[in-house]
């Protein structure tokens, strides 16, 4: 039972992440940001800090692309002043969560996941 459990949890994650990915495409797209954001856009939905290390290195894991210190700075300004990421902090401390958005879709898909897992043995109980 419990490896069956696990399964359908990795199952959920997975189907999770390709809906997020899918619904940040369109998000992207819509506010005609680069689509490089994306990656970073993610571990703000997961509930993560984004800072600029963090940023350049989602990049980079992403799409194999370095960018610089500018750029990076360019990317989350724009970001930022979308609304899809809200900045906290100054100068060196500052770092980046969710914006309202982005929040929003994530309870979104917290509300579509099922309370529980589904327990295929219910049947042999039944007997």
């Amino acid at each position: 039972m419990a490896h069956y459990q696990q399964l359908q949890t990795l199952l959920r994650r997975v189907e999770e992440a390709e809906l997020i990915w899918a619904k940040l495409d369109q998000v992207v797209e819509r506010y005609a940001l680069n689509p490089r954001a994306v990656a970073s856009l993610y571990d703000a939905i997961l509930g993560l800090r984004i800072r600029h290390p963090s940023y350049r290195s989602a990049i980079h894991s992403a799409t194999g692309e370095e960018i610089t210190e500018q750029t990076t700075s360019r990317d989350l300004k724009v970001l930022a002043d979308s609304g899809l990421l809200m900045a906290h902090g100054e100068r060196r401390g500052r770092y980046y969560t969710a914006g309202p958005e982005l929040q929003a879709l994530r309870a979104a898909l917290m509300e579509k996941r099922s309370r529980g897992l589904a327990d295929p043995f219910h049947i042999v109980g039944d007997r």
